[in-house]
């Protein structure tokens, strides 16, 4: 398992094998500056799924229906996963493709604009890790800036 950060919280990787049961625990993530946590594998599908602890919310989408944003039902993303999708729609389309994750977040910050920042920024590092380019603050800064200018902020049909 790959930790970037302080040690991770207990029930971070508790709700992950909760969450998650048929994946191993590969990428643990907490970028500087929020308190969130993003703990991944690799999903083995085409899709992604983000899961939000304590929250009980769950939500699986693939790049395509991402873009116009929907999950893989067909279903409006929920407004929780709108800075996290974003940012992964950006990372992708400027290269270093990834497989899907499994991905849980965990996110001591209080529900507003940080809250949602916190999410972007979590999965901007975490993607960033699980392709191996470094980075620093002011590079997932501004994917989640960009996230919130091009995406997050838009109004899908």
């Amino acid at each position: 398992m790959i930790v970037t950060g302080t040690n991770p919280p207990v029930r971070l990787l508790s709700t992950f094998s909760e969450a998650f049961p048929e994946s191993d625990l590969t990428w643990v993530v907490n970028p500087p500056g929020y308190a969130v946590w993003a703990a991944a594998a690799t999903s083995g599908r085409l899709e992604y799924t983000l899961a939000l602890a304590d929250a009980d919310s769950k939500v699986t989408f693939s790049l395509q229906t991402a873009r116009v944003g929907q999950t893989i039902l067909k279903r409006p993303l929920p407004r929780w996963s709108r800075y996290p999708a974003g940012s992964l729609l950006l990372l992708d389309s400027i290269g270093a493709e990834i497989e899907a994750l499994n991905i849980l977040l965990l996110v001591d910050e209080p529900a507003g604009p940080r809250f949602d920042y916190a999410l972007g920024t979590a999965v901007a590092a975490l993607w960033h890790e699980v392709a191996r380019r470094s980075y620093a603050p002011a590079t997932l800064i501004e994917v989640v800036d960009r996230t919130r200018r091009e995406y997050a902020s838009v109004t899908f049909p």
